[in-house]
C-alpha cells in the first residue's frame, strides 16, 4: 500500500467554517479516513494511502464549495461528506444543496440535506400521494410543510390542512383543563412549530384566520372532501386501518397529499393494527402514489440523534430476528382426525406456504388456514361443493378471484373483501388434506410422507394463487412450480 502526500489550497475565508472550532472537522476526517492532515498558511497536506488521500480531498472539496455557497458548516455535513466519500456518490452532496425549496422567514434556505430527503422532495413534486417513513430527524415533516407552504405562496393550491391523529389526547381529554381546542393544540404543537419557522406567525394567523391553513386533528376529516388542498398527515404511525382509510378517501381534485410516520413510534393498543403499516402494503402498486423510506443516514438533527436511532434500529432488528426465531409465523392449522401422521406437519407448514408466497412474489402478509382431517370429512366436503361423492387427496378454496394468476394489483381496489381489519393480513383461503391419503400415496410414489404433504401443500398454495390445471400447458406449469418451491425447501423424492 503506497503512501502519498498532496496539498489541498482552501481560501483563507472559508478555512475556519471548513476546519472547524479548534480543528475539530480536521480531527474528525484524520480519524475516519486513516489519514494524517497538516494545517497551515490556507493549505492543508494530506499524508496517507493513496485510496484514502483521494477520499479525503472530496470531502474537503464539497466542504470548500458548500461554504462558498453560503453554508455554515456543521458536524452533519462533514459526517454526510465522509460517509458519501465511500460511495459512488460523494459529489451529490452538491447538486442536494442547490435545491432550495422556501426560504424561512428569517431568509434562510430550506433543502434537503442528504440523498434520502433529496429522493423524498422529488418523489412529493411527482406524485399526487406520498408515504413517507423513517425515524424521528430525518425531515420528513419538516420538509413536507415547506413544500406545503412553496406550493400554497405559489398559487398551485388555495389552502394547507395539517392533521394529526391524537391518540394520547383520546385517552387523557376529560383530565386536562381547557376548551376542545386547548386540549388538542399541545398534539399539534410541532405543526405549529415549524408553520412559525416557515411562514411567520403573523403571516400564519392571517391566513389560518381567513381558513387558508388549518390546523385539526385527523377526527375532523372524516365527511369532507378536500379540493386544491395541499394535505399532510403527520404521526401516521398511530392511525389504525379504518382512519387511514378514511383520510385518503377525503382527496378531491387538485390536491396533493403528504403521509409521513415512523413505524418505529406506535402509540397504538398492543395487537392493533397500524393504518400506515396496512396502506403501505395494499396501496403500493398504485402508480400515483409514491413511497419513500429515509433512514438514520438521513438524520440531520446533532449526529448523537443520528448514533441514537441507529443503534435502536440494529438493537431492534436483532431482537425481531430472535423473537422470529423463538416464536416463528404460526398459520391457522386444524388437526381433526385420530388418525396420527408421523411427521413433523407443523414444520412442513411453515416451510411451504411462506415459500410459496415468496415464489408467487405475494406483496403481503398472508393468512391461510390448513386443515388435516381423514378420508371421511373430506369426502364428505368435496360431495357438498364439487359433487363428487368420493374422497380426494387435497382441497383448495380460495378467498381471492384471480384474472390473471398471482396477479394481486386488484384486491386493492377492495380492502374490505380481502383483507383482516384486524392483522392487516390478505385472506388467502383454506386448504384440507386427508391424512389417509398423504400416507397412501407416499407409499404408491415411493418417497416420503414429509415431501407427499409438502407437495400437496404446494399445490394447494398454487390455486390459492389462482393457478389450475384444466388443460396440458397449465398442468406443465404448475408441475414446474411446485418443483421448484419444493426444492427450494429440500423437500426431494
Amino acid at each position: 500500500m503506497s503512501v502519498i502526500e498532496t496539498i489541498i489550497d482552501i481560501p483563507a475565508e472559508h478555512e475556519k467554517n471548513v476546519c472547524g472550532q479548534f480543528d475539530s472537522y480536521l480531527k474528525k476526517i484524520e480519524r475516519t479516513l486513516h489519514v494524517t492532515i497538516v494545517a497551515r498558511d490556507g493549505a492543508i497536506k494530506l499524508i496517507g494511502p493513496e485510496a484514502m488521500i483521494k477520499r479525503a480531498k472530496s470531502v474537503f472539496n464539497n466542504l470548500v464549495e458548500l461554504s462558498k455557497r453560503g453554508n455554515a458548516i456543521t458536524e452533519q455535513n462533514v459526517d454526510y461528506a465522509l460517509s458519501l466519500s465511500f460511495t459512488e456518490s460523494d459529489h451529490e452532496i452538491l447538486e442536494i444543496d442547490k435545491d432550495i425549496i422556501c426560504r424561512t422567514v428569517t431568509g434562510k434556505p430550506v433543502k434537503p440535506k442528504t440523498v434520502g430527503q433529496k429522493q423524498y422532495v422529488d418523489t412529493i413534486r411527482k406524485k399526487m400521494i406520498v408515504f413517507g417513513v423513517g425515524p424521528a430527524g430525518t425531515g420528513k415533516t419538516y420538509l413536507a410543510m415547506a413544500m406545503a407552504i412553496s406550493a400554497f405562496k405559489n398559487g398551485e393550491v388555495n389552502r394547507i390542512i395539517l392533521t394529526r391523529p391524537a391518540i394520547e389526547a383520546g385517552e387523557k381529554l376529560g383530565f386536562l383543563p381547557g376548551d376542545l381546542q386547548s386540549k388538542i393544540d399541545p398534539y399539534l404543537r410541532p405543526l405549529y412549530d415549524a408553520l412559525y419557522q416557515i411562514m411567520g406567525a403573523e403571516s400564519f394567523l392571517h391566513n389560518s384566520e381567513k381558513g387558508l391553513i388549518e390546523v385539526a386533528p385527523l377526527a375532523y376529516m372524516r365527511g369532507r372532501t378536500l379540493d386544491n388542498a395541499y394535505i399532510i398527515l403527520d404521526e401516521a404511525q398511530n392511525t389504525t386501518p379504518a382512519q387511514m382509510k378514511m383520510f385518503l378517501t377525503r382527496i378531491g381534485f387538485g390536491s396533493k397529499v403528504i403521509v409521513t410516520g415512523d413505524k418505529t413510534q406506535k402509540d397504538l393498543p398492543s395487537g392493533a393494527v397500524s393504518g400506515l403499516d396496512m396502506a403501505m402494503k395494499v396501496l403500493h402498486r398504485i402508480d400515483d402514489i409514491g413511497f419513500c423510506n429515509l433512514t438514520s443516514s438521513d438524520v440531520v438533527r446533532h449526529p448523537l440523534v443520528q448514533k441514537i436511532v441507529q443503534a435502536y434500529d440494529d438493537y431492534e432488528k436483532k431482537d425481531a430476528k430472535n423473537a422470529q426465531k423463538d416464536h416463528p409465523r404460526r398459520f391457522k392449522i386444524e388437526y381433526e382426525t385420530e388418525l396420527p401422521l408421523p411427521v413433523d406437519h407443523e414444520k412442513i407448514i411453515h416451510d411451504i406456504i411462506p415459500a410459496a408466497l415468496d415464489y408467487e412474489e405475494c406483496p403481503y402478509e398472508a393468512e391461510v388456514n390448513v386443515i388435516l382431517t381423514d378420508n371421511a370429512a373430506i369426502q364428505e366436503i368435496n360431495r357438498d361443493y364439487r359433487q363428487i361423492d368420493a374422497p380426494t387427496d387435497v382441497l383448495s378454496f380460495p378467498m381471492v378471484e384471480f384474472e390473471t394468476e398471482s396477479d394481486f394489483s386488484h384486491v386493492e381496489d377492495a380492502v374490505e373483501d380481502f383483507f383482516n381489519p384486524e392483522t392487516g393480513e390478505l385472506i388467502l383461503g383454506d386448504i384440507i388434506i386427508t391424512v389417509e391419503k398423504v400416507i397412501e400415496q407416499a407409499e404408491k410414489y415411493g418417497h416420503s410422507k414429509e415431501r407427499e404433504l409438502a407437495f400437496l401443500l404446494a399445490h394447494s398454495m398454487l390455486h390459492l394463487c389462482g393457478y389450475d390445471h384444466m388443460d396440458e400447458e397449465e398442468r406443465e406449469l404448475m408441475e414446474q412450480k411446485q418443483r421448484e418451491i419444493l426444492e427450494s425447501k429440500g423437500y426431494s423424492r
